[in-house]
């Protein structure tokens, strides 16, 4: 009788292999030889943006009746941006590209490299962005011209830029493409459109004076 049985397992267990169903060894070392370590990266990681994407070689042009710094309205409500997880800062100066004497138009041109935010200013940079609320209407600005830094970030597939003026009344606006959308008219659900203003001096906190 118990040769019978030891018979009959082992021609089940031929019939489940032939079958495609692999025995609890068979299973363990496929989940061994198919887990992380071990002939497989895991799940794949988002792509890490380029520099070009987070920080062009000039920041997309205003319209020439702004003279370049785009339009000065307050943003009408305060945005709702994803929390950065790393960030870059780049400095931009300005350059004059009208072409009569009488007139000003400027475009924004990256000087240096990219510079990634230490932890530290990374997060004084993500209390400001959940700081961020519409600049008041009947605020005073010096009359200065100064150089402007892009903080962008990624978070999935989305870049977010967030563009702040070291001159004036240090105006940020947000672009949710770097490299295609000008500062102040992002379209993106979360960003807004126009002016926003957030905590005095966090720019200076991000070691803006630092080259990348």
């Amino acid at each position: 009788m118990w040769m019978r049985s030891i018979v009959t397992v082992v021609a089940v267990v031929a019939l489940l292999t032939s079958c495609g169903v692999g025995t609890t060894s068979d299973t363990a070392a496929g989940a061994r030889s198919s887990g992380p370590g071990a002939g497989s990266t895991g799940p794949l990681a988002e792509p890490e943006p380029s520099s070009a994407e987070l920080c062009p070689d000039s920041l997309p042009r205003a319209s020439k009746a702004t003279y370049g710094f785009g339009d000065d309205g307050p943003a009408a409500t305060a945005p709702s941006l994803p929390v950065p997880h790393r960030a870059w800062i780049c400095r931009y100066d300005p350059r004059d590209i009208a072409t009569r004497a009488d007139a000003a138009w400027f475009e924004w041109v990256r000087q240096g490299r990219p510079r990634p935010l230490d932890d530290a200013e990374l997060a004084t940079f993500s209390s400001a962005v959940e700081g961020l609320r519409p600049a008041s209407a009947d605020r005073a600005c010096t009359a200065d011209l100064g150089p402007r830094y892009l903080v962008a970030y990624a978070e999935g597939s989305e870049l977010t830029g967030v563009v702040v003026d070291a001159y004036g009344c240090g105006d940020i606006r947000l672009t949710d493409d770097p490299s295609a959308t000008v500062p102040g008219e992002p379209r993106r659900p979360g960003t807004v459109a126009g002016v926003l203003q957030g905590p005095v001096g966090f720019l200076g906190a991000l070691d803006a004076g630092r080259g990348g």
